[in-house]
C-alpha cells in the first residue's frame, strides 16, 4: 500500500486530466491553461451550491436567536410590570 501512494501522486501530478473530478473541471485547463467562460461559471456555481445551504442554516440560527431574545425581553417586562 505504501508503494502505491507515491505512484498515484506521481500520476495525479503528471496527468491532471486523469485526476480531474469531471468534464467541467477538465475544461477549465483547456486552451493552453487559459480559463474559459464555461469552466469559470461551473466553478462559481459549485461555490454557490455549497454556500447556499450554509447561508440558510445561518439565517435560521439568526432568526431563532432573535426570537429567543424577544421572548426573554417580553418576560422581563412582564416580571417588572407584575412586581410593581
Amino acid at each position: 500500500m505504501k508503494r502505491i501512494a507515491p505512484f498515484a501522486a506521481l500520476v495525479a501530478v503528471t496527468l491532471p486530466s486523469l485526476a480531474a473530478a469531471c468534464e467541467g473541471c477538465k475544461s477549465v485547463s483547456q486552451d493552453n491553461g487559459t480559463p474559459n467562460a464555461i469552466g469559470e461559471a461551473f466553478g462559481i456555481s459549485i461555490y454557490f451550491m455549497i454556500a447556499f445551504p450554509m447561508l440558510l442554516v445561518l439565517g435560521m440560527i439568526i432568526l431563532g436567536v432573535r426570537q429567543v431574545r424577544q421572548i426573554e425581553a417580553e418576560r422581563a417586562r412582564a416580571a417588572v410590570g407584575a412586581g410593581a
